[in-house]
């Protein structure tokens, strides 16, 4: 019995973590920091070293779910006979995927953007050190024109274009950006991809990697269905991937979206130039 509580305590959680503090072992590990980082609740800011020191964030549960999924499962990792590929990331947030591309290439060119004022002004701190002809990032939506639409934002990743939102965004033609070869395109704009990747079906034939976070919603069941369809038929090879545990019992959730869906497509008929 004795040895038994000397044993639970010294592997208590608390201590544990006081102790590597103490001596300075916290930056040399992620789980432990992931750990930090999750005991200060939803939508307080901080800093991290785990992507570069002082590395911004606004929301801890964002970040976390985004350097699990993009560092750790490395779900943006791609292929391509490019050492400086040319990568558009719609939907950067605070960075945490640009610096992921930037890491595995680092001759990378990135466009990125966020129509969020205040998560954008996270992103270009995150992204200073970066040479802007690399890097260039733009307060934007991607969408099917150039405007000034409504937009809401949620103090965390998942601010979308509404009709009654409190912010006014300047739109780009995402098209416009497609007219010459993209190694990579990363679409994550929170159920506007439903208008914009229609839009641009005539400009996939110059992608040759796409990542897409598809929203459906209960109204619109056949989404997926239409979505898979148009890859197929513009030459894409596919695999799609569910956002979040999914069950028999996530049935009875009835939220904004009924699936989030990483879909992973690769361009069979591309051939760099």
């Amino acid at each position: 019995m004795f040895f038994s509580s000397c044993i639970r305590s010294i592997l208590n959680p608390k201590l544990v973590d006081n102790i590597k503090r103490t001596l300075g072992f916290a930056s040399l590990d992620v789980d432990y920091e992931l750990s930090k980082i999750s005991r200060l609740g939803r939508f307080k800011t901080g800093e991290t070293n785990l992507i570069h020191p002082n590395f911004r964030f606004i929301d801890s549960e964002s970040f976390i779910n985004q350097f699990i999924e993009i560092y750790r499962n490395n779900i943006l990792s791609f292929n391509t006979d490019r050492s400086n590929p040319l990568i558009l990331d719609c939907g950067s947030n605070v960075g945490v995927s640009v610096c992921y591309f930037k890491s595995i290439f680092p001759s990378s060119r990135i466009i990125a953007f966020e129509p969020d004022l205040d998560i954008f002004s996270v992103l270009k701190e995150n992204t200073r050190s970066f040479d802007p002809s690399e890097v260039e990032i733009h307060n934007k939506a991607v969408w099917i024109e150039e405007k000034k639409l409504s937009f809401q934002p949620d103090g965390a990743d998942g601010g979308r274009l509404l009709n009654q939102g409190k912010q006014s965004v300047s739109t780009v033609r995402l098209s416009d950006y497609l007219q010459t070869q993209v190694n990579m395109l990363k679409i994550d704009i929170e159920g506007a991809e439903k208008f914009v990747l229609p839009s641009i079906v005539e400009n996939l034939k110059n992608v040759e990697h796409l990542f897409l976070e598809l929203h459906v919603e209960e109204k619109e069941p056949e989404l997926l269905e239409h979505t898979c369809q148009l890859l197929r038929e513009q030459g894409f090879r596919y695999k799609v991937d569910t956002v979040g545990s999914v069950n028999f019992k996530s049935f009875d959730y009835r939220g904004t979206y009924s699936m989030q869906i990483n879909i992973y497509a690769v361009n069979e008929n591309f051939r760099s130039f």
